[in-house]
């Protein structure tokens, strides 16, 4: 790690930002802060009962993720559910707007990240939030723990942008106690 000032990370947008193993592909941000804020199109009453579904499904999967134990049945109906929601937007493709549209698909895309966590041995350590203080104590785990950053789903984007400013403010200051170092050197 580069010398600089370490920057204090607060713990609730931590708590917002997804953490996974470099291998993984999936994502456990809908599990940590699922909210009934769905898109446009998904709000249409053909999917009503699909989304009353989900609606119980997913708290009741994270719950079970955090303790280590998902249901196997309650997980093939997610799927299902997942999958039953898929096709009935890809019958609107020709109608929807685009935006509303790739919101929608995205949408989707972020449960089948989060079903991919649920499918793995360790699942609750993936709803963890990381235990840093700082960016500089953040970046040694992930190091250490071989931990890339998952991308944000939606509602994530404000932590994530916090995040990203904490991190450019630890960058900017390494890089000036560096080059502080640097110009010591040349002048002795």
């Amino acid at each position: 790690m580069k010398p600089g000032r370490d920057v204090s990370l607060s713990e609730d947008p931590l708590a917002h930002i997804n953490i996974v193993p470099k291998n993984s592909s999936g994502n456990p941000g809908m599990l940590k802060n699922f909210s009934s804020n769905w898109p446009e199109l998904l709000r249409a009453s053909e999917f009503q009962a699909d989304r009353e579904r989900m609606e119980v499904l997913i708290p009741k999967l994270a719950g079970q993720a955090k303790a280590g134990n998902v249901n196997a049945d309650d997980l093939q109906s997610l799927m299902e559910v997942k999958e039953s929601m898929k096709a009935r937007l890809a019958d609107e493709i020709q109608d929807a707007s685009a935006p509303k549209y790739i919101r929608a698909k995205r949408f989707l895309d972020d449960l089948q990240a989060a079903v991919q966590v649920l499918r793995q041995p360790d699942v609750a350590k993936s709803l963890d939030t990381p235990r840093a203080k700082t960016v500089r104590e953040l970046a040694e785990l992930m190091i250490e723990k071989d931990l890339r950053f998952a991308p944000a789903v939606a509602g994530d984007e404000t932590a994530y942008l916090k995040l990203y400013q904490q991190l450019a403010a630890y960058d900017v200051s390494a890089n000036r106690a560096a080059e502080s170092g640097n110009v010591a050197l040349k002048n002795e």
